[in-house]
Order: C-alpha cells, then sequence, then structure tokens
C-alpha cells in the first residue's frame, strides 16, 4: 500500500483507501438561493452584535495555554464547556466563571486513555462520545471526565466520527475513498449491533479524486437532520435521517476553493483551503454561518502540489460570518482578511441559554463565549 501523508492546513485533513460508492440517490426540489450580499448589508448598523461575556483558556501566554488545537466544543446545560483537543490530546472542561473542572490527558490506547481522537458529541444528558484511536473506537465519558465504556460496534475498516445524537440515536460517519463523500450511519443506542440506517453522500461530481485520498465538508446535525457544506460553492445541504433530501441553501458567493490533492509513486496528500463551517441555530431562530477561503489560489492541486514539494509554504485565508433569517434569506455578512474572525472567532455552539462560543486558534487557542443581540 502506498504511503499516506497528511497535511494541515485550514481544516483537519482525513485520508483513506477505499472504492467509491453510489452516492445518495435522494432528491429535492426545495433550493434556496441568496444573492451574494443580504438585505440588511447597507444599513449603517449592524443587525447582530457580539457581547464578549467571557475568555476560556489562555489568549495572551503560550507557556500557560492548555491548547494546541480545539477540534470541538459543547456546553451543557450549566453552561460547563467541554473542549476536546486531538493534538495534544485532551479533553477539558470548565466551569461557567472560567476554573478548569477537570482534563483527561492520559496518553495511549488503554480505557480512558486518548489517541488521536476525531471528534465527539454530547447526548444532551450525561454522557460525551468521543471518537477514539484515530477513529477506530468509540468511548463514553460521563462529564465528570469518567471514563464509562468503550461501544461495542460492528466492526469497521474506516474511521469512525461523531456527527450528532438526537432521540436516542448516534449517528457516526466514516470515510468514502476516492472521493469527496461521507457514508452516515444512524445507530439505535440500545441496539448497536448494527444500523437502523445506512447511507452514502457524494459530492464528488467529475472530479477526479485519489483512490488514496478522502475528504468531506464537516458535518452536523441541525434541527434533527443532517447539515452539511459545499466542496467548492457557498451551499449547505440538509439530509434527513432517512437519506431523504429536505432542502439546500446558496449564497452567490463564488470565493470558496476545493481541497486540493497531489499523488505520486510515493504517496497522496490532500489539503481543505478553508471552507464551509457547520452552521448554528440562534435563540431567536436566526441561523449564523460562517466559511473561509484562500485569496489568489486558482489551482488548489497545483497548490498543494507545490505545498507537498516545499515550493510553497504560505497563504493567506479571509472569512465571513453570516446571519440568516429563520427561513434561510440573508440577511448581513461580517467579513475580515483572516482565517478567521479578529473579534468573533469561529462561531462554534450556541447553548440552551443563547449564548454563543467561538474557537480562536489566534494568537493560542482558546475559547470566547458571547452574547447575541439581533436587531431587524
Amino acid at each position: 500500500m502506498k504511503k499516506l501523508t497528511t497535511l494541515l492546513l485550514s481544516v483537519l485533513v482525513f485520508l483513506s483507501c477505499t472504492n467509491k460508492q453510489n452516492p445518495n440517490s435522494g432528491t429535492s426540489n426545495n433550493v434556496i438561493i441568496n444573492p451574494e450580499y443580504g438585505d440588511l448589508q447597507s444599513q449603517e448598523s449592524p443587525p447582530i452584535n457580539f457581547e464578549l461575556v467571557q475568555t476560556f483558556g489562555n489568549d495572551q501566554d503560550d507557556e500557560n495555554t492548555l491548547f494546541i488545537y480545539i477540534k470541538s466544543i459543547f456546553v451543557d446545560t450549566d453552561q460547563n464547556i467541554y473542549a476536546l483537543d486531538p493534538y495534544s490530546p485532551k479533553l477539558i472542561s470548565y466551569s461557567k466563571t472560567g476554573a478548569v473542572r477537570w482534563i483527561v490527558d492520559s496518553p495511549g490506547k488503554g480505557p480512558g486513555d486518548l489517541d488521536q481522537p476525531k471528534g465527539m458529541v454530547w447526548n444532551n444528558n450525561n454522557l460525551i462520545y468521543l471518537s477514539n484511536i484515530n477513529g477506530h473506537r468509540i468511548d463514553v465519558f460521563n462529564l465528570e471526565g469518567e471514563f464509562v465504556e468503550s461501544l461495542s460496534l460492528p466492526e469497521s475498516k474506516r474511521s469512525l466520527e461523531p456527527i450528532g445524537y438526537s432521540d436516542e440515536k448516534l449517528i457516526l460517519a466514516t470515510e468514502v475513498g476516492g472521493a469527496f463523500a461521507k457514508k452516515f450511519s444512524v445507530f439505535d443506542i440500545n441496539n448497536l449491533s448494527s444500523p437502523k440506517t445506512t447511507f452514502t453522500i457524494d459530492e464528488t461530481g467529475d472530479i477526479e479524486v485519489p483512490v488514496s485520498s478522502s475528504w468531506f465538508s464537516q458535518a452536523t446535525l441541525l434541527d434533527g437532520e443532517i447539515v452539511y457544506g459545499g466542496v467548492s460553492e457557498y451551499k449547505y445541504s440538509f439530509v434527513n435521517l432517512d437519506s431523504t433530501k429536505d432542502k439546500t441553501v446558496q449564497r452567490e458567493f463564488g470565493k470558496i476553493v476545493r481541497p486540493g490533492f497531489f499523488e505520486d509513486d510515493e504517496g497522496s496528500v490532500i489539503g481543505a483551503l478553508g471552507g464551509m463551517r457547520p452552521p448554528l441555530k440562534l435563540s431567536s431562530g436566526h441561523y449564523l454561518t460562517s466559511a473561509s477561503w484562500p485569496v489568489d489560489i486558482d489551482d488548489p492541486d497545483a497548490f498543494i502540489q507545490n505545498m507537498f514539494m516545499g515550493i510553497t509554504t504560505e497563504y493567506k485565508l479571509e472569512n465571513t460570518i453570516d446571519l440568516f433569517d429563520k427561513n434561510w434569506n440573508l440577511l448581513y455578512s461580517i467579513e475580515s482578511e483572516e482565517p478567521e474572525h479578529p473579534d468573533y472567532g469561529a462561531p462554534q455552539f450556541v447553548d440552551s441559554e443563547g449564548y454563543l462560543y467561538s474557537i480562536f486558534t489566534i494568537p493560542f487557542a482558546h475559547i470566547k463565549k458571547f452574547s447575541i443581540t439581533i436587531n431587524e
């Protein structure tokens, strides 16, 4: 088998070896097309206001920072925060005041250890489902940081990533080699012997992806549906858990660039150059999205090849945070010439009280909590 190489660009990149699977065959005529900018873009005062409430982690001194990179977060009903760093690796919990409650950071492959965790979801009660051992084991922790068990799932040669949890159903995704695709499996948490539903979503189109490479936009569970961003366009697709497509939300915004890939006799590499982040639902019913894109990269494959060969080492990302109304009509966009907004970061989670939590990577990985006000 060829040697595989992984590039870390703006998001995590996943590599794998397999054949393409058939795409999801569900169709939907519900397409919401938005202009480049929304109806409120020209008004003097922004319709959305971010008020900083609390900072979690260290955003000033790298000697005391706990994070290398924050992959995912969630917040429980007591406003305790849980953050996963796949590179340290660490699972950390903060209280609402910013104090560290506990840290799980034992390296290894034993019970309760962490080794290349890929993501986590919360069951909205007392359990965390965490993809461990580079996605080859799903471990369960409680909200006190105590290891509970490893799930007995059907054997999979592909790594597993948790997407969401809803109504006693755990949704997992696996890589599909040679494609911009994911295979989704919906498990009844009380019967893990086989998934209730399995389907593949394939966004490859006519792009020829090396069989040893794989990539898919980060998916999430929103309003009981799987939602994922477009590969090379500003688009969100909504799919029910029975695999039927619900709707597509688009914005006429031509800056999104697909991942680039490169393959030679030594191996292959694929890298994401920005992209669409999962959407969030605010307590007002509005939706908040974010995306980033590279400046002056017309050929992503050539760029990745040059980076792999050491010819190109730097590139610039810009980003947008977009506010939509309850019907997914674009209202307002906040753009900045950074990978993430310098003041608002990359929005990641909305808690039960309506507070927004954003991940920051500059200058050091940390989290900020905001109170959000909408004024249309």
